[in-house]
């Protein structure tokens, strides 16, 4: 599956929600990451075929998407969907399974789990059971690109981990495509295959995860004394998000060299290299971002 915006703009009153973006997406797990307001909701609603686009044309498999014509197996979880008053999941369900076809074994499996009452109105349940329900009913469509709007908000740690589970059991490696928005990059760890990054309705300055990290390193350390943020710096180091708990210090920087600087002016017992995580590199952008308004 490959799905792809080709510099599309999308106003909601006077704010241009999206402008002028462009990517090209393949099946996996992507994170659509970004401030609130950034214009993640926006590019799904275009995408699951709610918006008109006011120009640009986005493409699934060279398929046209627009108004009500979103890609052939497309389902789209809203971060307030509709449910009519008094339905419960089993009802949920079949108001579903009018539109999409469902795997009935699936969302009753998914249910049992969370342990999820399928007779009771589901207006009756806390916010994070209603996140399960609902993500239970996505997870039962048989679809070929599931949009996920803000859906991970209000889960416990256990739950989130289980939701995880299932959409890798899904999804990944079957030429399909789940497009996850959301604010909270920790809840998208170990989940998203890469990271669209979206600032006020554009990509960032380099738009992919694995762009943002390029040049970027980080380095953990332990020195026979403790060492300051200014005292790397005195090195002529560029460092960012300096942390440090006694003797050990771990920062990122874009300075190459920087072990070798640290080696010859403190020899530490320990110095490595060692891998950014998702979280780290899309903070960082996003940080970036923030000091450039």
């Amino acid at each position: 599956m490959i799905v792809e915006a080709k510099s599309i703009s999308k106003r909601l009153g006077e704010t241009r929600a999206i402008d002028g973006l462009s990517f090209v997406l393949t099946d996996g797990i992507v994170g659509l990451v970004g401030k609130n307001g950034a214009g993640k909701s926006t590019l799904l609603r275009c995408l699951a075929g709610v918006y008109q686009l006011d120009a640009g044309e986005l493409l699934c498999d060279g398929v046209p998407i627009g108004l009500s014509r979103p890609a052939e197996g497309t389902f789209f979880l809203p971060d307030d969907p509709y449910c009519p008053k008094g339905l419960s999941l089993k009802g949920l369900y079949r108001f579903l399974s009018c539109h999409y076809a469902l795997d009935y074994s699936a969302i009753r499996d998914m249910a049992m789990e969370f342990g999820l009452p399928t007779d009771k109105p589901i207006s009756s349940f806390s916010k994070g059971m209603k996140r399960q329900a609902y993500l239970a009913a996505a997870l039962s469509v048989d679809s070929r690109l599931l949009l996920l709007d803000e859906a991970f908000d209000g889960l416990d740690p256990l739950a989130l981990e289980k939701i995880k589970s299932r959409i890798v059991e899904r999804f990944v490696g079957k030429d399909r495509l789940v497009i996850i928005a959301s604010h909270n990059i920790v809840s998208l760890e170990r989940l998203s295959d890469t990271f669209l990054l979206i600032d006020k309705g554009r990509l960032s300055d380099k738009g992919a995860s694995e762009e943002i990290a390029h040049g970027l390193t980080k380095i953990q350390a332990v020195f026979s004394v403790p060492v300051s943020e200014s005292d790397i710096e005195s090195l002529g180091i560029d460092v960012i998000g300096f942390r440090s708990q006694g003797a050990m210090a771990e920062f990122l920087t874009h300075d190459e060299s920087s072990i070798d600087k640290l080696k010859g002016r403190f020899a530490p017992p320990y110095i490595e290299k060692v891998p950014l995580t998702s979280t780290e590199i899309i903070a960082h952008a996003m940080a970036e971002g923030e000091k450039h308004e």
